[in-house]
């Protein structure tokens, strides 16, 4: 393969650092009410921080790999979409355009991005699916010569009944087993969006249709606003080894998600990646375990990617990677060479991994909230006793202080070591934050998921957006149990006292300039595909991006201001129902 000559394969990582943090941790240190206001007395409260509480002897580490700047692939592959057009496509986004209207854009400025794409090779296929399979074109190579023709079908794709989202898997799954049958090695991408329930077809149960997710693929599932079912997408993604659940919350940005896809497709640089370490163990984000192996689909060009470690024995940790080289046309995994892997095991050298020590803290964070709203959703339908809900009441009340708590500590943290501007303490501040606000209210499995994800696979793409019927308001004390199905879905509503109400009223101020994107996870690839799938839109993700804003703070010490740090929209009128807080009513949140 000519594009294998232009980097050797053991030069893909372009670095790899492994460093323990030896300096002391964070820990009690006051809480004020407000951290602008320094003439307030530290609030009783203390934060006493520490990740290994049973085991003083470990230590917090990271591996650090930065993926060098490789070739874009040039071997042929396929890239199969499968668009939701039911009825619910035709609702209308905040600028007036259609959901639709959204998708058919974002599909047509992706075919005339590969077709600007020089020595790109790909092979297109395009359907829609409601109650039926609607073909608008099927294999067909990508050329300058046939752009204006691939974009016009892409009209087609007009809204109409239910979602039977069985039998577009069933469909795509055959496509991609045909192409198979033909080349054994062919890349496949597909891609499968939906803005919401699956409602026909053989079943609606997502466990059944993750069996029928394509093998031997890349398949990418995006949720286009706040009415599809998060846990079913990310079950589907599961299904698979590399597969992806994205969450869309502004449908006019979608865009930027599509462009980090297509950016996955033609700048992956390994597959197939394994690391092991010896004398340590290294953090599964999707099983909040430490494990001595780790498994991660792909990583792409140019990409940045940290993963925590732990050890008691730091200077003795040693660390293996095995990995599948697309460019070099690799059939299977083998060992990377790490010979200049960097460790820094010198005592001497004071290294302080706080900032990261926080993200670890975070992902936990997330996955604990997150399992306590699946299983509250795994629990619809079934009889619980009374002592069963108080039980999960109670957990519900812990697992938010825990949120709060540690959101609050890091914000104090930040304005205390003047790290306002820090771009990976304001992601895991604004995650935490977007969680607490949204934890015990009526789709709060659709932000941990996301929030899960975005940290967990380091995605550039990570939402701030907020319904707002989706915060978590005070309900009046129930003296029985409700139930109500809805998306994602905290099932039960859970009672509330004074104290917690409070307690809320005390959530972070929330930044007002957060990004929808990540910087520290953004390459300048993703950027340019970014731009050019989003068209003619304005898109100030990456404008501030562009310019460097980090934007996790505003002001002299970047807190933001106002009743709750929440900047409000006016919304498009009878999208949204008021039946938010009164300072808030009948108004669009955004973060």
């Amino acid at each position: 393969m000519e594009q294998s000559k232009t980097i050797p394969r053991e030069n893909i990582i372009d670095s790899a650092n492994v460093t323990f943090h030896n300096v002391a941790n964070p820990r009690l240190i006051p809480i004020l009410d407000d951290p602008e206001e320094k003439e307030q007395k530290p609030d009783a409260f203390t934060y006493d921080f520490n990740l290994f509480p049973e085991d003083h002897d470990m230590k917090f580490g990271i591996l650090e790999l930065k993926i060098a700047d490789t070739p874009m692939l040039t071997e042929h592959q396929f890239l199969d979409t499968s668009n939701d057009i039911s009825g619910s496509m035709s609702d209308y986004c905040k600028d007036g355009k259609s959901k639709m209207q959204h998708v058919m854009h974002t599909l047509k400025n992706i075919v005339t991005a590969i077709v600007k794409s020089e020595g790109a090779s790909v092979t297109m296929a395009t359907y829609g699916f409601d109650n039926k399979i609607e073909e608008i074109f099927t294999d067909t190579q990508i050329a300058s010569d046939n752009e204006s023709e691939l974009r016009a079908k892409m009209d087609q794709l007009q809204p109409r009944n239910g979602t039977d989202l069985y039998q577009a898997l069933e469909c795509q799954a055959n496509r991609a087993a045909k192409r198979r049958d033909i080349n054994s090695n062919a890349l496949q991408t597909n891609i499968t969006l939906t803005d919401g329930q699956a409602n026909e077809g053989k079943s609606t149960k997502y466990s059944e249709m993750a069996k029928q997710v394509a093998p031997n693929c890349t398949n990418i599932f995006i949720g286009f606003g706040a009415d599809h079912n998060a846990i079913g997408l990310q079950q589907l993604a599961d299904a698979q080894p590399n597969g992806s659940y994205f969450y869309v919350a502004e449908i006019e940005k979608a865009g930027l998600v599509f462009g980090e896809v297509i950016h996955q497709m033609l700048y992956t640089a390994l597959v197939n990646i394994t690391i092991e370490v010896q004398n340590a163990e290294i953090y599964d984000y999707k099983t909040n375990t430490w494990q001595t192996t780790l498994q991660i689909p792909s990583i792409v060009s140019e990409a940045k990617k940290t993963y925590h470690l732990r050890s008691t024995t730091p200077n003795t940790t040693y660390i293996n990677i095995y990995a599948q080289s697309l460019i070099h046309g690799d059939q299977g995994p083998s060992i990377l060479d790490l010979d200049y892997l960097n460790k820094r095991d010198r005592p001497e050298e004071s290294v302080d991994l706080t900032t990261h020590m926080f993200r670890q803290r975070t992902q936990e964070l997330l996955y604990t909230a997150h399992k306590h709203n699946t299983d509250a959703q795994d629990a619809y339908g079934n009889d619980w006793t009374r002592e069963q809900y108080d039980t999960h009441n109670e957990s519900s009340k812990t697992i938010r202080k825990d949120l709060v708590d540690f959101c609050k500590f890091m914000q104090q943290y930040a304005k205390e070591n003047s790290l306002e501007d820090d771009d990976l303490l304001g992601a895991v501040i604004a995650d935490l934050t977007v969680v607490a606000k949204t934890f015990g209210g009526p789709r709060a499995v659709l932000y941990t998921a996301s929030k899960c994800n975005s940290q967990g696979r380091q995605t550039s793409n990570n939402t701030n957006y907020i319904y707002p019927n989706d915060l978590y308001v005070r309900r009046q004390p129930a003296r029985h149990r409700l139930i109500r199905r809805q998306n994602a879905l905290s099932a039960f509503q859970c009672d509330i006292n004074q104290e917690e109400d409070d307690e809320l009223g005390d959530l972070p101020t929330t930044p007002q300039m957060l990004r929808g994107l990540t910087r520290t996870y953004t390459t300048p690839r993703q950027m340019t595909l970014m731009r050019s799938l989003t068209g003619e839109q304005e898109i100030s993700d990456l404008d501030e991006i562009a310019e460097g804003t980090v934007g996790i703070a505003e002001g002299t010490v970047g807190i933001a201001k106002g009743t709750d740090g929440i900047t409000l929209k006016t919304p498009v009128p009878g999208l949204f129902p008021p039946i938010i807080p009164s300072e808030a009513e009948g108004t669009m949140l955004n973060l």
